[in-house]
């Protein structure tokens, strides 16, 4: 499971056929325990996303987030980072990151379960 940001838009591929990923040399990624998908479960984390950023990513898949994606993901977790758990405040104060660091470069971020 990781999360994976583009710092440029020279490591956005995929574009021209609807479906982005993130490569090259201009990116930085993250990696998090297969635990962590059970707590996201239980924080209702894929259905809220679903509904802010209109994403059909699942468990075991992969999906890319564009600037004005990434500026719901902001948004909502500015609003929700508050959790007594340590595991699932890293992964969120990093998707916050990362989300932030999409918006400043006009790129985008890769989520894959």
């Amino acid at each position: 499971m990781w999360l994976r940001v583009a710092t440029k838009k020279e490591s956005i591929f995929g574009q021209d056929i609807s479906w982005p990923y993130i490569d090259g040399e201009y990116y930085i990624e993250k990696f998090f325990d297969e635990s962590l998908i059970d707590k996201l479960e239980k924080d209702y984390f894929l259905e809220t996303v679903w509904k802010l950023c209109d994403s059909t990513i699942d468990w075991y898949d992969c999906d890319f987030f564009d600037v004005n994606q990434s500026k719901k993901i902001i948004s909502w977790l500015e609003k929700k980072l508050t959790t007594n758990d340590a595991e699932l405040e890293e992964f969120y104060m990093t998707l916050l990151e990362y989300a932030n660091i999409a918006v400043v470069n006009n790129t985008g971020f890769v989520m894959d379960f």
